[in-house]
């Protein structure tokens, strides 16, 4: 079982780039996201191994991020008894204007990539913590940044 879309998107409101701080009416681009389950479990098809796929580009004229590359894979419900928790293990890569390195020569790079690894652990039906743990080459595409370690933590509670 999959999930594949495709779409477009356009902001209609002015805008001024950083690029070349100039006023531009609108802007737009285009992404795919792909969801596909490669292997399920045989006695609760809700759990399994899979993976997703996110693609994206917008003008490079006056964006920052010409386009963006991410994928990863999953697993919910590897671990016994703990049926509804997921891991996961992406990676994620911005590819960054040109313009930014013409600007900056001695200090920037053109791009930004980022490694992640995460796990969502549900402890009811109203409560889940996800810890994760992320590592940045090339913090904004500098390249007087040293790469970068983030940890997070999200909890997630409904009413």
């Amino acid at each position: 079982m999959g999930s594949y879309k495709l779409g477009i998107w356009h902001h209609t409101a002015d805008f001024i780039s950083d690029h070349d701080n100039k006023t531009y009416q609108g802007n737009q681009g285009i992404y795919f996201i792909a969801n596909q389950s490669l292997v399920r479990e045989h006695n609760n098809h809700e759990q399994g191994f899979g993976f997703f796929l996110q693609l994206g580009t917008a003008p490079k004229d006056f964006n920052t991020v010409k386009y963006y590359v991410g994928g990863g894979l999953h697993y919910h419900g590897l671990l016994p008894k703990r049926d509804n928790d997921d891991i996961g293990l992406a990676v994620g890569h911005a590819s960054l204007c040109n313009i930014i390195k013409k600007r900056n020569p001695l200090e920037s790079l053109t791009n930004e990539t980022v490694l992640e690894l995460t796990y969502n652990a549900v402890i009811s039906p109203h409560f889940s913590i996800q810890p994760d743990l992320q590592y940045v080459i090339n913090p904004g595409g500098s390249i007087i940044l040293n790469d970068a370690v983030v940890g997070i933590i999200r909890m997630k509670i409904e009413f």
